[in-house]
């Protein structure tokens, strides 16, 4: 996937997610040479608010585990670059 960034894309090579139990497992690749961070809000959530879900990356790489509630979760993920450009991922699964 490619979005346009402020002078650069940005590139996600690769978006997963595993669940197991109520366990969610996200890994992506991004290549962004002015990473700022990778954030995530639960839309299922009583009080919806951003959380951290990368604050750094190991070899392009984005690797969570979270855990969540039994039930149904629609999760909306935001890519930042230090410019403030982002991008975001939307995501409905169930644990």
């Amino acid at each position: 996937l490619t979005f346009a960034g402020n002078r650069s894309d940005v590139v996600i090579t690769k978006f997963n997610y595993t669940i197991n139990k109520n366990h969610v497992t996200f890994n992506m690749s991004i290549n962004e040479s002015n990473f700022d961070k990778v954030l995530y809000k639960d839309f299922k959530e009583t009080r919806p608010s951003w959380r951290n879900l990368c604050s750094s990356l190991r070899n392009d790489i984005c690797y969570k585990k979270l855990f969540f509630k039994t039930g149904q979760h629609n999760v909306t993920i935001q890519i930042s670059d230090k410019a403030d450009n982002s991008i975001q991922i939307n995501k409905e699964f169930a644990v």
